[in-house]
């Protein structure tokens, strides 16, 4: 047993109000520590692997000498959003994981749906969308947006169970996967509801685990709290490549930025207007 602080995942022996960390108010819950043993094998009956987390190119076959390791280029792919290119250094990075938040109503949904449209034309792609029903969202994607889809390249999906996603990405052999959003999902293998600490966590790593295993590039969408942080451990951040943010300005302009990308700088902004329909 141990408490922890829903902002920043520290951890203390007993109940305090403030967190020492991080000094947000009214944030530490109880938390009930799964067995590190019962977490490994979680992840593992999920992805079908023997371990997690490590990057793409890594084969889990344990320590080696450094001349025996393969360097691997970073590829990168272009999705169609310039300025979405842009912050992330130059195209969508293949086999990274990219979290992306923003107020609700800042666009990310409208946004990433314009990225799997122009995705699925080129590559095998799957949008999750665990907050949305597919009828509401085939609706915005194609009424509201004018979205065309590579009928022959592209699933989407309404569940939230963790354990389905990568049963699906398997079998259809999805190498982009949009997951929208992250506080939305289950694992079936702890306990916890949505959102919460453990969750978050056990289903993050197991996306992460089958991102790097399996090749493919995964955007994790993320909620964020009246204070326009992340909402859940901020341990996240750990376990993903790159963040993008967006902000919400007076007027109908969003404001993209980055302040973490492990193949990029992060001094590039990325600027969108949203409007009542879409414009070429």
């Amino acid at each position: 047993m141990a408490y922890l602080c829903s902002e920043c995942s520290y951890e203390t022996a007993r109940w305090v109000g403030q967190c020492p960390n991080c000094k947000s108010w009214n944030t530490i819950t109880e938390f009930n520590i799964p067995a590190v043993s019962k977490t490994t094998s979680a992840i593992n009956r999920a992805t079908g692997g023997n371990n997690y987390g490590g990057y793409a190119g890594s084969s889990g076959k344990g320590a080696r000498k450094l001349d025996d390791v393969s360097v691997v280029e970073a590829n990168r792919v272009s999705t169609g959003q310039a300025e979405f290119d842009r912050v992330l250094g130059g195209g969508l990075t293949l086999g990274s994981v990219v979290l992306a938040s923003g107020d609700p109503g800042a666009g990310k949904t409208t946004l990433l749906t314009q990225i799997a449209a122009r995705m699925s034309q080129t590559m095998p792609t799957m949008y999750v969308t665990a907050e949305e029903s597919l009828s509401q969202w085939k609706k915005r994607a194609q009424e509201r947006l004018g979205l065309q889809f590579n009928n022959d390249n592209f699933w989407v999906d309404d569940s939230d169970c963790v354990e389905d996603i990568v049963v699906a990405v398997k079998e259809h052999g999805i190498k982009l996967l949009i997951a929208d959003s992250i506080q939305a999902f289950e694992s079936t293998s702890v306990e916890g509801s949505a959102g919460g600490v453990t969750q978050v966590k056990t289903c993050a790593q197991i996306l992460n685990r089958l991102c790097k295993t399996e090749g493919v590039t995964l955007i994790l969408v993320g909620q964020v709290n009246k204070d326009s942080k992340m909402a859940g451990p901020q341990t996240l951040k750990h376990i993903i490549d790159t963040t993008v943010h967006i902000d919400v300005t007076e007027s109908n302009v969003r404001i993209l930025r980055s302040d973490k990308n492990r193949f990029g700088d992060t001094d590039q902004v990325g600027i969108f207007q949203m409007t009542e329909k879409r414009h070429d």
